[in-house]
């Protein structure tokens, strides 16, 4: 079942998801091994300051080692940010192509999506607040319908 999911999820979002997580994984222990070199270079600075280095000199490493730290740690900040914003832009995504494609009902659409009925109905009320989809009643069940044509929204660099 989870192969299905995953291979109709590939295929309304015309790329796997996955590979993106992985490559955020691969820049992030970059980064981490970054931080810790920084670290052994604080230490060495440590000694130098020890070693009643030139103090102008020792201040100039200090303030590159700071900026750089900062820079890390600024980094860092974005790949989570990032981490959290692809999950669900890639949730809504999915959601848009499948109402796009006439699944257009909670109970087909969660049929299709390998996320649970509560972040389903986040992002179904998500899309509403964007103006993105649109509700019409029928008796006890909602429809779904795309407002306009969103595709450049579900397809662009920046959405995915």
């Amino acid at each position: 079942m989870f192969l299905m999911i995953d291979r109709i999820r590939r295929f309304l979002l015309g790329f796997d998801p996955d590979d993106i997580q992985a490559k955020l994984t691969v820049v992030e222990s970059k980064l981490e091994e970054s931080s810790k070199i920084l670290q052994s270079l604080k230490e060495e600075l440590d000694k130098l300051k020890e070693s009643k280095a030139d103090m102008r000199y020792v201040q100039s490493i200090e303030e590159q080692l700071s900026n750089l730290d900062n820079l890390i740690n600024n980094i860092f900040d974005i790949l989570k940010m990032k981490r959290e914003i692809k999950k669900g832009r890639i949730e809504c995504g999915i959601v848009l192509n499948l109402i796009q494609k006439g699944i257009n009902t909670s109970s087909e659409l969660r049929k299709y999506v390998p996320f649970s009925v509560r972040e389903l109905y986040e992002v179904l009320n998500e899309l509403e607040k964007l103006s993105i989809i649109g509700q019409i009643k029928e008796g006890r069940k909602k429809k779904y319908y795309v407002i306009e044509d969103d595709s450049e929204f579900v397809q662009s660099e920046d959405y995915l």
